[in-house]
């Protein structure tokens, strides 16, 4: 009961409610912004909603916290004590809290620049799966992430994304209930097929000093570079074609 009437607001202990209120959203914002990328695994999701947790639970916490600190410092009349006289363990008390809250707002800038980048990433991704379902060259979850390099859990990340999109449909195989296919969706198809004339038409821009043996000259070099130093971009057959 002594706790809880601790907790309770009143004219005579609410600074210290405001503190002690700021201190578990934070502790609580921290640890699900942790627990959100310690399980991350790659997943965009879960690296935005452990940012997210930071940003709009963690720091303003923070700053209630700090805020029913100083109510207590100013209700308790230390604000009016010559410092030579304030115990140390409060001075010691505000620097580790503004020590941080420095590191959490360093954080959150370093973590707004990452959002950022994965973001950008994720577009890119969300392309490059596509493009490898257009070309037939893979159809399961597997073939798919093996085809671009990237983590099983990623992938699945992006999959989703794209079936929400209404860009892709998964079913169970057949042959093999362990496993999902892919497929590409009229309107999928339809929306590469924007993107690629995009595509073309920012090409023609940026190599239009070139003439087209020229961009054929480069095309030729660039693949030969990326065969070389990305195994990935090796040419393959088309499913049904000779190898």
């Amino acid at each position: 009961m002594s706790v809880v009437a601790t907790l309770q607001p009143s004219s005579g202990n609410l600074p210290l409610f405001v503190h002690v209120l700021g201190a578990m959203i934070l502790v609580g914002g921290l640890v699900a912004g942790a627990s959100a990328l310690a399980f991350a695994k790659g997943d965009p999701r879960m690296l935005r909603l452990g940012f997210w947790s930071l940003m709009l639970v963690s720091f303003p916490g923070w700053v209630i916290m700090r805020l029913g600190a100083q109510w207590i410092y100013s209700k308790e009349g230390w604000d009016k004590v010559p410092d030579k006289f304030v115990p140390s363990w409060i001075g010691i008390g505000f620097l580790i809290a503004d020590a941080g809250g420095l590191i959490l707002v360093i954080t959150l800038i370093l973590g707004g620049i990452g959002v950022r980048r994965l973001q950008a990433g994720k577009g890119a991704g969300l392309l490059k799966a596509v493009l490898v379902l257009d070309e037939g060259s893979a159809d399961t979850q597997g073939s798919i992430a093996d085809a671009l390099g990237y983590d099983r859990g990623q992938l699945v990340g992006l999959l989703d994304e794209l079936q929400d999109q209404g860009l892709v449909e998964r079913q169970r195989d057949p042959n093999d209930r362990r496993r999902h296919l892919v497929r590409m969706t009229p309107e999928g198809t339809k929306a590469l097929r924007r993107l690629r004339a995009l595509q073309r038409r920012n090409e023609d821009e940026f190599l239009d000093p070139l003439t087209e043996q020229e961009r054929a000259q480069l095309h030729m070099l660039l693949m030969r570079l990326a065969e070389k130093h990305e195994p990935r971009c090796a040419p393959y057959a088309r499913p049904g074609e000779p190898s």
